[in-house]
């Protein structure tokens, strides 16, 4: 499970793991279509209210004679109705959008947010399970990683040199978006497992 949840808070705290990714995007002949979209008046749904960018900062609100570490926090049930409407919405918005359709794809890469909801999504889109492939029974949900993340632990599987994939992710904000692209299977480097993480981000 992540560090930066409540390990009493039953809405998180079997659900998020901690994982990093890097993605470098280039210049060339291919083009990557996108649909990003966004709802400020949900921000409350889901939040990290104590971590800023740049640098992790952890605060504390005071709650009669203690203080309390404020982390991760999700309304589950909102987070829930919100993502089984706007992710199968938003995919076929993208694909009207862009001429396109889902045998344009390999793989259709999602939010790895529970299996529910990918579930929910794939029939939706009416999608074999081959195409749309799953981590998170093994990483948990890794929130901004989790896509790049299923793509690097797919790519032993991957028998074409090149391939096109559909992602979908949605979070914070709250906010949501699909992305059309296409990688090279030598592109896509191993996944590392590690206990090991930045400590001094959770200092000062």
């Amino acid at each position: 499970p992540s560090r930066i949840i409540k390990k009493n808070d039953r809405s998180v705290s079997m659900m998020f793991g901690d994982a990093g990714t890097a993605t470098i995007i280039e210049r060339g002949d291919d083009v990557i279509n996108t649909l990003l979209k966004a709802d400020g008046s949900g921000y409350q749904v889901l939040m990290c209210p104590g971590l800023h960018s740049g640098r992790v900062r952890v605060d504390y609100e005071h709650v009669g004679n203690e203080y309390k570490k404020i982390c991760h926090m999700m309304d589950g049930p909102a987070t829930f109705e919100f993502a089984i409407r706007r992710e199968p919405e938003s995919v076929k918005e993208f694909l009207e959008s862009f001429g396109n359709t889902l045998d344009d794809y390999d793989y259709c890469v999602f939010h790895q947010a529970n299996k529910f909801i990918l579930e929910h999504t794939r029939k939706k889109l009416h999608l074999p399970k081959e195409k749309m492939p799953i981590s998170i029974d093994r990483y948990g949900n890794t929130v901004g990683a989790s896509i790049p993340l299923t793509i690097a632990d797919m790519c032993p599987q991957l028998t074409k040199d090149t391939n096109r994939f559909l992602t979908s992710g949605f979070g914070a904000g709250l906010s949501w978006g699909v992305a059309g692209f296409s990688m090279n299977r030598e592109d896509i480097l191993p996944i590392i497992e590690t206990d090991d993480y930045f400590k001094e981000a959770f200092t000062g």
